[in-house]
């Protein structure tokens, strides 16, 4: 492992986290950069076919890509600046966090480097099936949490049951 721009980087990791989502790796590469402006990074974001949130250490959201809007029903307006945990099922929300402080204060990486199927609530409280990436990055001495997100729709859901 070796760091690259405040992201620590596995190399046998890397080429896949590349090959899985090009857009997302280059946002890290971009966004943990303080000398690449936010717009930029947006930009990047904006790119991916993935939905993707990026939220600062007190689960706040700062910055979403538009698939995620298109997701979860709300504007950039309604989502920024919210908890990252209204967009988590009602009976997890009130622990969501407590996971984010478990991780900063112990280093125990339960979801992150993971992925992992979890449920995404969107604005009229339906839950939508996705497979979620969760990653940090440092911008500066600030500390982030992206996260990836890839829908399941009915086809994906019957090749798992075959």
């Amino acid at each position: 492992a070796y760091l690259e721009s405040g992201i620590i980087i596995d190399e046998a990791e890397d080429e896949l986290n590349y090959q899985a989502c090009p857009v997302i790796y280059s946002f890290f590469l971009a966004f943990s950069k303080t000398s690449t402006s936010l717009e930029a990074c947006k930009s990047i974001l904006n790119k991916s076919q993935s939905a993707a949130v990026v939220a600062d250490e007190s689960g706040n959201i700062v910055m979403v890509n538009e698939t995620m809007l298109r997701f979860v029903g709300y504007t950039r307006a309604e989502i920024t600046g919210k908890n990252v945990s209204s967009l988590v099922p009602d009976i997890l929300a009130p622990m969501h966090d407590q996971f984010i402080e478990n991780y900063i204060s112990s280093g125990n990486a339960r979801v992150i480097g993971r992925g992992r199927d979890v449920l995404l609530q969107d604005k009229n409280r339906h839950l939508v099936h996705c497979f979620l990436r969760l990653s940090e990055c440092k911008r500066g001495s600030s500390l982030f949490f992206v996260a990836q997100l890839d829908k399941y729709n009915s086809l994906d859901n019957a090749k798992k049951d075959t």
